[in-house]
């Protein structure tokens, strides 16, 4: 049997980083109107590369690792060795600890190259660990901006792993704008009408707000139907705020933060979802329908379709539809990042697999490959694919994007509306600590355990007591 890379999403984690910018020594800026590098396409080498030279690749899953294998299996002429240092699972902050400890040691044995995903993106583009970044525009020899615009590469994307000093440093591969993923047959028995316009209008799609989402679950609920797995769904949509946690050193819970502590208790106090929690087996029973009550839907980007539901549905595969979510959001990702301080055969190897990864809009770049599920068709390596969304929406146009899971619907029209409207202005470094944190501490408040006032003082008490960041 063929093994399916999948995404491992990072929830509420430790996070060990001091909230401070870092200096940069980056020796030139990859801004549009600079004349430090040239704006012509890069060039990928040809004839014997690599011979006897080693790339240590540190990753949080093997998604990216294992694709630069099959760079090499389809450019024979590269003969670069890797060593990937993979962690399978970083429910614990255990890979981003192993991964600063790595990089701080700064000998044979640190990365030359290494993933980051959404939660902790920013740590390393942006804050304590971004010194170790080498700007693409240093890696390629050229100027990276012309290429990111030509490849229209969404600007979300850009932005994460963009430096303070407008260097871009990282580049994702997919695209995580995330919409409602929902069951066609389940929404045809709460109101007759299972139309993706129906849904849309029921769930109170792009309103950015969630009135008419919670008396869609009054209907579900009506009808014997939860409209979430868990509150844990809508958290992970309504988290994503364009305001940082962390303003001007103090903790601030936006007005969009603090609305989950109306909607989550809507949601529990109403019994409108199964309240099994996430990423468990009770998670993925309410997606074949063999949970405690039928679930309605899911809010997540093209993954989590392709990776998780898909493996789950049983027999509701093909009958789900996509709509836009009540807000915006994003979920995900994976951004590469070149340390700076890797020997220069090392980089002259990975100039040519970041590109190829991130900016080649041909047929044969990893990205169109990647997007149409093709990229290990007549490998010899085990690995089994889907179709996903891609960072660049130059290639992302000339895929099919259409999915038997969504009954033949085309799922990018959604999705990139989602990342067109997503900003990434509120990423900040302890994100994944303060995530999980509100949302276990509002699990109390749901219960009836603490008031709202006791629930937010205890939060605020613990940010201030874990990370000594002060409201």
């Amino acid at each position: 049997m063929k093994r399916k890379l999948f995404l491992l999403v990072a929830v509420a984690v430790v996070a060990l980083l001091a909230f401070a910018a870092c200096s940069r020594d980056s020796a030139a800026t990859d801004q549009a109107a600079d004349d430090s590098f040239p704006s012509e396409n890069f060039v990928r080498p040809t004839g014997v590369r690599g011979e006897g030279v080693e790339i240590i690749i540190y990753g949080w899953n093997d998604e990216l690792s294992t694709a630069m294998m099959r760079y090499r299996e389809l450019n024979p002429d590269f003969r670069f060795e890797f060593r990937p240092v993979t962690h399978f699972t970083d429910w614990d902050g255990s890979y981003e600890v192993g991964l600063n400890q790595a990089l701080l040691a700064n000998n044979a044995d640190s990365p030359h190259v290494f993933f980051v995903e959404q939660a902790f993106v920013v740590n390393y583009t942006q804050y304590d660990f971004a010194h170790y970044a080498l700007t693409y525009s240093e890696l390629l020899g050229v100027n990276v901006r012309p290429l990111i615009e030509r490849a229209e590469i969404s600007q979300f994307i850009v932005d994460a792993g963009t430096s303070p000093d407008g260097n871009v440093v990282g580049l994702g591969f997919q695209h995580t704008g995330a919409g409602f993923i929902y069951r066609r047959d389940l929404a045809e028995q709460i109101w007759g009408d299972g139309s993706l316009d129906a849904v849309a209008a029921r769930i109170g799609s792009n309103t950015g707000n969630w009135n008419a989402f919670l008396a869609a679950a009054a209907d579900a609920d009506a009808a014997g139907i939860s409209i979430l797995s868990d509150m844990e769904d809508a958290w992970q949509a309504i988290r994503q705020s364009p305001e940082a946690w962390i303003q001007n050193d103090r903790l601030v819970i936006c007005d969009q933060r603090m609305s989950y502590l109306d909607i989550g208790k809507a949601l529990y106090q109403g019994n409108f979802t199964n309240q099994g929690g996430t990423w468990n087996d009770s998670w993925y029973a309410d997606m074949s329908g063999t949970g405690a009550r039928p679930v309605l839907g899911f809010l997540g980007p093209a993954w989590l379709i392709n990776y998780i539901l898909a493996d789950n549905a049983g027999d509701t595969h093909g009958n789900w539809g996509l709509v836009a979510a009540p807000d915006t959001f994003a979920w995900g990702g994976t951004w590469t990042i070149v340390n700076r301080n890797a020997p220069q055969e090392v980089l002259d190897g990975l100039a040519e697999l970041i590109y190829w990864l991130k900016l080649d809009t041909t047929d044969t770049g990893f990205l169109y490959q990647f997007g149409s599920g093709t990229l290990y068709d007549g490998s010899a390596m085990d690995v089994d694919m889907e179709k996903d969304m891609v960072s660049s929406q130059v290639v992302q146009r000339r895929l099919d994007s259409t999915l038997d899971f969504l009954g033949g619907q085309d799922m990018a029209p959604v999705f990139i509306e989602a990342g067109r409207a997503f900003t990434t202005a509120g990423w900040g470094p302890f994100d994944r600590e303060i995530n999980g944190a509100f949302a276990d501490h509002a699990m109390a408040y749901f219960r009836g355990e603490e008031t709202r006032d006791e629930m937010l003082a205890n939060f605020r008490q613990y940010i201030q007591d874990r990370l000594d960041i002060r409201s």
